[in-house]
C-alpha cells in the first residue's frame, strides 16, 4: 500500500493472522472448558495427585492462549508493517513486534523474488518471496532476529509470500523504483 510518493510498505496479511487467532481461541477454549466450563466434558475431574502439573497447564494454555487471541485481534484490526521503503533505505519487521530495522540504500545489491536457499539449508522449509541482497559490510548485520514472514540470513531479506499483503511483483517493482529514486541506480 503506497502512502504517498516517498513511502511502500506491507503490511502482514490477515490471512495468516486469523489462522493465529483460531489457533490462540482454541487454547484459550480448551483452559477454559477444563477449568470453569464443562461443557464438552460436563464429568471431568482430576486425580488429586495431578492437580499440581493440571493447573500448571492451565496456566500454560490460557495464559499462552489469551494472550495469542488479544494480541492477533489487535494485528487484524490494524496489521503491523513487515517492509516498508522510504527515502532511507530499506526497513523489514525485526523481533516479536515487527520493530522496522533500516538498511541504507548504499547497501542494496539486488531486488528481486525467488526462494531463499539459506533459509531452506538452516530451517528445512522452502521460503518464496520478496528477496533483497544486500551487499556485505561491517556497517549491517549478517544476521536478525525477525518477525514471523520476514527472513534475514547471510546479506539477504526474504518476505515469504504467504504473509505479504501484496503482491511480489508490484513488491519488486515498487522497490525498485524507489532505488532509482533515492539511491540513483
Amino acid at each position: 500500500m503506497a502512502v504517498n510518493n516517498d513511502v511502500y510498505q506491507i503490511r502482514l496479511s490477515r490471512l495468516p493472522l486469523f489462522i493465529l487467532f483460531l489457533f490462540g481461541a482454541g487454547f484459550l477454549f480448551v483452559g477454559l472448558e477444563l477449568s470453569v466450563l464443562h461443557i464438552l466434558f460436563p464429568g471431568f475431574t482430576v486425580a488429586p495427585d495431578k492437580t499440581t502439573v493440571f493447573y500448571v497447564f492451565l496456566v500454560f494454555v490460557i495464559g499462552v492462549g489469551g494472550l495469542t487471541t488479544i494480541q492477533m485481534f489487535l494485528y487484524l484490526i490494524l496489521p503491523p508493517v513487515m517492509y516498508r521503503v522510504s527515502s532511507e533505505g530499506i526497513s523489514f519487521g525485526t523481533g516479536l513486534r515487527y520493530k522496522l530495522f533500516t538498511i541504507p540504500w548504499k547497501h542494496v545489491d539486488t531486488i528481486g523474488g525467488g526462494i531463499d536457499l539459506t533459509v531452506l539449508v538452516a530451517n528445512k522449509k522452502i521460503v518464496g518471496g520478496l528477496q533483497i541482497k544486500f551487499k556485505e559490510s561491517e556497517e549491517i548485520p549478517g544476521l536478525l532476529a525477525t518477525s514471523i514472514g520476514v527472513y534475514y540470513m547471510f546479506y539477504i531479506m526474504t518476505l515469504s509470500y504467504w504473509y505479504m499483503s501484496r503482491p511480489i511483483k508490484e513488491a519488486i517493482s515498487q522497490t525498485t523504483e524507489m532505488q532509482k529514486k533515492f539511491a540513483g541506480v
